[in-house]
C-alpha cells in the first residue's frame, strides 16, 4: 500500500458507468502531491476505443476503465475492464507509486473481473482485451 487515497469522484464515475452507462471510459491519475487518485478524463457514451487509448501518455502511468461491448454465444454483452498503464518510458518513481496504489483503486470498483496491464500500446488492443474477457 502506498498511502495514496482514492478520491470519491473516481468511485462516482465508476458507479455512473456501471449503472447508467453515462461514460464509455474514464482514466485516473495520481495527483501532483502523490496523495490521491483523481479523475483524469472521461469519454462520452459514443466515444471509441482509439479516443480511450489517446488518453494514456507515453511517459507516465495511468489507470483506466472502459465499457467493452462484445458477443458471447450470439448474445450481446458488455463488461467494464480495468486498465493499468505503465509505459516503459515512465519515470521509475511514477511506476512504483502507480503499482503500489493500484489495488486501492481496484477495490473501490466492485464488480470488475478483468484487468489488462499495458506497457506499450501494442498491449492494449481490442482483440487482447476481448480475449481476456472471454477467459474470465
Amino acid at each position: 500500500m502506498s498511502g495514496v487515497a482514492v478520491g470519491e469522484e473516481c468511485v462516482t464515475i465508476y458507479e455512473e458507468m456501471k449503472m447508467s452507462r453515462k461514460y464509455k471510459f474514464a482514466t485516473f491519475r495520481v495527483n501532483e502531491d502523490l496523495t490521491e487518485i483523481v479523475p483524469d478524463a472521461v469519454g462520452e457514451p459514443d466515444a471509441d476505443f482509439e479516443e480511450f487509448l489517446s488518453k494514456f501518455p507515453e511517459k507516465d502511468a495511468r489507470y483506466g476503465i472502459i465499457d467493452i461491448d462484445y458477443e458471447d454465444d450470439g448474445c450481446a454483452k458488455s463488461r467494464i475492464v480495468f486498465i493499468f498503464w505503465s509505459p516503459d518510458g515512465a519515470p521509475i518513481r511514477s511506476k512504483m507509486v502507480y503499482a503500489s496504489s493500484k489495488e486501492s483503486l481496484r477495490r473501490k470498483f466492485a464488480g470488475i473481473m478483468t484487468e489488462v496491464q499495458g506497457n506499450d500500446l501494442s498491449d492494449l488492443t481490442m482483440d487482447e482485451i476481448k480475449g481476456r474477457i472471454m477467459r474470465v
